[in-house]
């Protein structure tokens, strides 16, 4: 696994600048609305109740913004790593992101029913279903309706557990940064600093996410 992701940083530093170039409109763009949708989903968490409204908002919000760049920057990643013609963002999102939010919901639902019972089993299966998002997008069996998204990223992090929670914890720190930029208010430079410096950190992060995920799956990743 060491060498793996080795492998993959030498990639993702290697395609980085092609990603980028690929798709920093797109990426900018949504950066943009996300961090509008951010504030109005707070404003209407406060409306309802002043102490928990805005971090049930600001958990939402998070989730939407997840939402959005994996299934944006690892179709980038991919076409970059493929050396390939970029493929058009928005028909590859209409078609997989209503299939890529019913398998979210189950892996939603087993990592509670994990913590619930004991911490340790929701965090290990956490791990575990890393590899749902990218195998609703890319994984030619799964569209094929051949193999559950569930099981086939158990099957990919099997013998690799140490390996892809590293990946998570690198995600888990970006996410902290991503939040640290609020400590600022909208009208500080500070603020639209650390939103540039975080966007460029999501790009990086789910390109070497995509690239040590396309070195796993048994088969090339399959077109969008």
């Amino acid at each position: 696994m060491l060498q793996l992701l080795n492998r993959s940083f030498t990639d993702t530093h290697r395609i980085f600048r092609d990603v980028w170039s690929r798709g920093w409109i797109v990426f900018v763009s949504c950066a943009i609305l996300l961090e509008l949708n951010h504030f109005l989903m707070i404003y209407v968490g406060e409306m309802y109740h002043a102490e928990w409204g805005p971090k049930v908002a600001d958990f939402m919000a998070g989730i939407v913004a997840s939402g959005t760049y994996i299934l944006i920057i690892p179709l980038y990643a991919r076409d970059a790593l493929a050396g390939r013609p970029q493929t058009p963002f928005w028909p590859h999102a209409r078609k997989h992101v209503h299939q890529l939010c019913i398998e979210m919901l189950r892996v939603v639902a087993k990592v509670i029913v994990g913590l619930v019972l004991l911490i340790v089993p929701g965090l290990v299966w956490s791990v575990q279903l890393t590899w749902v998002p990218l195998i609703v997008q890319f994984d030619d069996e799964y569209l094929a309706g051949k193999v559950d998204a569930l099981r086939r990223s158990e099957a990919l992090v099997k013998g690799r557990f140490l390996g892809v929670l590293g990946l998570s914890l690198i995600f888990f720190a970006v996410s902290m940064l991503e939040t640290y930029k609020y400590v600022f208010s909208f009208e500080s430079p500070v603020f639209y600093l650390m939103l540039a410096m975080n966007l460029i950190l999501e790009v990086y992060v789910y390109t070497l996410f995509f690239s040590v995920y396309e070195k796993l799956v048994p088969a090339p990743a399959s077109k969008a």
